[in-house]
């Protein structure tokens, strides 16, 4: 009898699709902070309100961005660990899933009170249950290769009310950190093309055209999110990243990473950049 092996790309073992979780988040008994500006663009809070600082789920190097490849669409980020490595949760929430889900292995859902949902793909092993309410760094798994994957790694997605999106627009994927105390929500929000991030209305600092109630609001629970020492800069007629960086004595690449923009971007007058 004759056997013949196919030699498939690992490539294509990788996850290529997004899971709906929408119906997972059907509890809505706890409070949303969130706020609209009367318009088609929604605020929310990226600080916890509980005290809990923000912790990224696991540090390591971006192996694969958010966006379409080719034809497929990748719903998150891919972070590189070793097998059996911490993950933790960014923020403080409430487990809505932890179960073996397809492509995605074994994977945690947690639902925040600001309305993001973040996912946890690729697990070894799940350490929380659902409804379990965690805390910002609590453990929630162990890295692993679960489910289509072509290496050791954390599939990480963030989501709005069940809707993924880039989660640049608000964490800095190399210092891990926030990038914004404050994140506008609007249809721009969840572009799919690869590594997408919105134009200029949705970058810089939260602030931007944020209502006063939300500024105020923010400003109260500052010292939830480590926003002490955090510096902006009004994007003037005629200024390019270059003078911007020289004159507030950083470089052009932490410009951009703190503010999660490209080094090429149409500056608009007007705009605030974090500088600090």
């Amino acid at each position: 009898m004759l056997f013949v092996v196919l030699a498939i790309p690992s490539v294509l073992w990788a996850q290529h699709f997004e899971i709906d979780t929408t119906g997972f988040f059907n509890d809505n008994s706890g409070k949303v902070t969130h706020f609209s500006s009367g318009s088609d663009t929604s605020f929310i809070y990226l600080a916890n309100i509980k005290g809990s600082p923000f912790v990224f789920p696991c540090k390591g190097k971006l192996l694969s961005p958010f966006g379409y490849r080719g034809r497929h669409f990748h719903a998150g980020v891919d972070i590189k660990l070793n097998h059996g490595d911490p993950v933790v949760c960014a923020f403080d929430g409430k487990v809505r899933m932890a179960k073996y889900y397809a492509g995605y292995g074994n994977a945690v859902v947690v639902r925040h009170s600001n309305g993001l949902e973040t996912l946890y793909g690729h697990l070894s092993k799940i350490k929380v249950r659902v409804n379990q309410e965690l805390k910002a760094g609590d453990l929630v798994g162990l890295g692993g290769r679960t489910g289509r994957a072509s290496c050791v790694h954390l599939h990480f997605e963030t989501r709005y009310l069940g809707k993924a999106f880039n989660p640049r627009q608000f964490i800095d994927l190399n210092n891990y950190c926030l990038t914004k105390d404050v994140l506008p929500i609007t249809s721009r929000t969840f572009g799919r093309s690869k590594d997408y991030l919105p134009t200029a209305s949705n970058t810089g600092s939260a602030r931007d055209n944020v209502p006063d109630s939300v500024s105020t609001n923010t400003a109260s629970n500052a010292k939830y999110g480590k926003t002490k020492g955090r510096k902006y800069h009004s994007i003037k007629y005629g200024e390019t990243l270059y003078a911007i960086a020289n004159h507030n004595n950083t470089t052009v690449k932490d410009l951009c990473s703190l503010n999660g923009i490209r080094k090429n971007k149409t500056l608009k007058i007007g705009t605030r950049l974090r500088v600090k």
